[in-house]
């Protein structure tokens, strides 16, 4: 049977280039020649990480990884891609294998490697990778050592270029997982089963499946393949030829299943089985869901449903720890994305990693997956056929974007490579609507020709003239919005500070406020949705003393900004009322105070210590502005609903000075599904004496962590480790530091926990002491 082993720890890791002088004479090229080539070097078997100086150049590390962001960053690299360098870094890793491993197919799968790659094992040359987002297989199969003695190297050589991949903080290393996949020669293929469900009758669905079989052996042989829905089950025998891959078809009906959408995100599993002579010698499971989505000029229709896309654009980083994101922090942002009342997840602008997109599946979140390269190059056609085989059984894929802002979107050459990159894609998936990006040209890009839904970035002023000239094609606003906020800043934009004010407006030229645009996608029917830029910050795409760009509704620390209220305002329809700013304003008694009130109510009342200020009529889409002299107290917004009856309210106190902490965990249900090891994202908070949280704080604090067992760094699920700590997005103290200055009151942890309890503490010279224990 199969095993697959997640390869977390034993890493050495060196984060320099090679430094060898090339030999003079013919017998080293001639050696070098092989096919063990990498006879010096890193990658070579006689260079020794254990003994003399390699000691000082190498270093244990967990993977996932990513050694970008432990950099300082500086004014004196771009701010595109986080104001980071990115040199060129070494991995190597030591395997054994017994003999009951040899004659067995050995496959080590890379999720993604940041940026270019070259893989090495034993010396020998075994691929290479120019993407930093596209999953990898390397087979050493002909190439392992066998024996309780012998050893094995892995060596991974990672080559950051100045022709990066992106204007946005790529990170660099292992940043995804690593599994070794055993099988017997006769296998499954990785990601081999494809479970596509057609909708037969109302109440019958046909279960078509396709299983891609590899025999990596020198002689054919007959197998059996066997699939199971829902107990049911079709078996199949299949010819295998000598290293060569078979495709076996089958189908399974199932009767009324429950349908996946986006409140009930139901999903099945298929097991798939490869027997030979009756005996089982391969199994894999595959996730997947009943549903038919269909994009019409009048809008999305979600099994029959007209489905409005409330969707957000994310990349896939965290602050305090780069590219290489703990699976529990991936899960939690979904479900902050959720609480913020998004329904949709567009992965912009690459593929996001497979936790990320089984984590949409379960939330029931509507996602475009987008390949990163808008090519026609075999090596970039093979990155889309690779994105559409993974992701093709996830229900809550209902897009496949083959390209974002390209300038050839707008010209002939564009619409030659589209339809060259859609043909790809329909091979491989029937059933799913094609879409891409364009900001260039939009009402006339030949592109739209391709496609089958249109999809547009920004360019409000041409989206009504597209619609006229092509109103037989759906259109998606495939990005909008774009408007950049520092959370709590409510003095006026300073460039120089790296802040920007917090309010809902516009903020540059090409995007608009979140509410101007969100009125204008709902006011046109022929709109699917949209999918607003961003979700969350990212690190990248910014310029000095900012690291990260500051649209969105969560901070990079995954903090929820005023702009978070602001979206459920306009995505929900449970009542909400938000006002700013806070009301820490010491020094500005008597001043006029801007404050604006965000709502889905249909009237709102301003009270100030008692004493009502105003009150209007408003709706989800202007916010109620009121100019307050301030005078320190309780200021209270209070939502009603058409007949006078009150719904909601937010009430926002001037506190006392901060005086303590208190620690909160806010992705504890990610935790406990993570076991031993996971990472635990936790907020410190400063309060004052009545336990009111402290908005204008900005004390320092020093974290430590403890954990039951102790053993070696870098063993996942033994030693409780403090990942990284993060507050402001203009703090150019890398994550890596204990010692953190709070941002509007907080700071946030990562801590990866260990066996037993998990203990992290929070010290403030002026604060004291606070603890959290896991």
């Amino acid at each position: 049977m199969r095993s697959c082993t997640l390869l977390s720890d034993g890493w050495k890791f060196c984060a320099s280039a090679e430094n060898f002088s090339t030999p003079l004479h013919k017998q080293a090229h001639y050696k070098g020649a092989k096919t063990e080539n990498r006879l010096r070097g890193f990658a070579s078997l006689s260079y020794s990480t254990d003994e003399g100086k390699c000691n000082e150049l190498w270093s244990p590390v967990t993977v996932p990884h990513d050694y970008i962001v432990a950099q300082t960053p500086s004014p004196a690299f771009t701010g595109a891609l986080g104001c980071q360098d990115y040199p060129e870094a070494w991995y190597r890793r030591n395997f054994r294998f017994t003999e009951n491993d040899r004659g067995r197919r050995i496959v080590l799968c890379f999720e993604a490697v940041a940026t270019r790659c070259e893989i090495y094992f034993n010396g020998c040359f075994i691929c290479e990778n120019h993407t930093a987002y596209t999953p990898f297989e390397a087979d050493i199969s002909d190439y392992v050592k066998f024996g309780e003695t012998e050893t094995n190297l892995l060596a991974v050589r990672i080559c950051p270029t100045a022709e990066h991949e992106g204007w946005w903080y790529t990170g660099a290393g292992i940043v995804r997982p690593v599994h070794l996949l055993i099988t017997d020669p006769a296998a499954i293929d990785h990601r081999g089963v494809w479970v596509r469900p057609v909708k037969v009758s109302d109440t019958l669905w046909r279960c078509e499946i396709e299983t891609t079989l590899v025999n990596e052996k020198f002689s054919g042989e007959t197998v059996t393949v066997q699939s199971e829905i829902d107990r049911k089950t079709a078996v199949t025998e299949a010819v295998l030829l000598p290293y060569e891959k078979t495709v076996v078809r089958q189908t399974i009906d199932v009767e009324n299943p429950r349908l996946w959408d986006t409140e009930h995100p139901n999903l099945y599993c298929c097991r798939s089985s490869v027997l030979r002579n009756g005996t089982e010698i391969d199994q894999t499971e595959t996730t997947f869901g009943f549903r038919t989505a269909e994009f019409r000029t009048d809008g999305f229709y979600l099994n029959g449903v007209k489905t409005f896309i409330k969707g957000v654009c994310i990349h896939e980083d965290y602050g305090i720890t780069g590219r290489a994101v703990p699976p529990e922090i991936l899960r939690y942002r979904v479900r902050l994305m959720r609480e913020m009342g998004a329904n949709g997840w567009r992965c912009a602008h690459y593929p996001h990693s497979d936790v990320t997109m089984d984590a949409l599946d379960r939330a029931g979140m509507l996602t475009m997956a987008e390949t990163r390269h808008f090519s026609a190059a075999p090596e970039h056609i093979e990155q889309l056929c690779t994105l559409v085989r993974r992701d093709r059984n996830h229900p809550s894929v209902i897009l496949w974007s083959i390209g974002n802002e390209e300038w050839y979107f707008a010209e002939e050459r564009g619409r030659r490579i589209g339809k060259r990159m859609f043909s790809a894609v329909r091979r491989l998936d029937p059933d799913r609507s094609v879409t891409c990006a364009v900001d260039k040209n939009v009402d006339q890009a030949p592109v739209h020709d391709v496609v089958d839904v249109m999809g547009v970035n920004y360019n409000m002023p041409k989206v009504d003239p597209l619609h006229e000239n092509r109103s037989d094609k759906p259109m998606i606003y495939s990005e909008c919005t774009a408007s950049g906020t520092s959370d709590r800043w409510y003095s006026e934009t300073d460039d120089g500070a790296g802040m920007m004010a917090d309010y809902d407006r516009r903020t540059n030229s090409f995007g608009h406020s979140a509410a101007y645009t969100w009125k204008f996608i709902t006011d046109r029917p022929f709109l699917s949705g949209g999918y607003q830029w961003a979700g969350m910050e990212y690190r990248g795409e910014a310029e000095w003393p900012r690291l990260c760009s500051v649209s969105g509704g969560v901070d990079l620390f995954l903090q929820k900004k005023d702009s978070f209220a602001r979206m459920r305002t306009l995505w929900t329809d449970t009542p909400e009322v938000y006002l700013i700013p806070h009301w820490n304003l010491r020094g500005r008694e008597g001043e006029k105070i801007p404050v604006q009130i965000y709502t889905n109510c249909a009237r709102v009342a301003l009270i100030l210590n008692g004493r009502i200020l105003g009150e209007k009529e408003t709706n989800r889409y202007e916010a109620a502005r009121f100019a307050v002299p301030y005078e320190p107290g309780t200021i209270l917004a209070v939502g009603y609903d058409k007949n006078g009856t009150e719904i909601a309210r937010h009430e926002v106190k001037t506190t006392g000075e901060a005086v303590g902490l208190k620690l909160r965990l806010d992705n504890e249900s990610e935790m406990r599904e993570g076991g031993i090891g996971a990472a635990a994202h936790i907020t410190a908070v400063a309060v004052d004496a009545d336990g009111n949280e402290v908005p204008d704080a900005a004390d320092t604090l020093i974290f430590s962590v403890t954990g039951a067992a102790e053993s070696d760094f870098g063993t996942a699920g033994r030693r409780a480790v403090i990942l990284g700590t993060g507050s402001s997005n203009c703090d150019p103290v890398p994550p890596k530091s204990r010692t953190r200055r709070m941002e509007n009151g907080r700071a946030a942890v990562c801590v990866r926990t260990g066996e037993g309890v998990t203990r992290i503490v929070v010290h403030g010279d002026r604060l004291g002491w606070a603890s959290l224990e896991l």
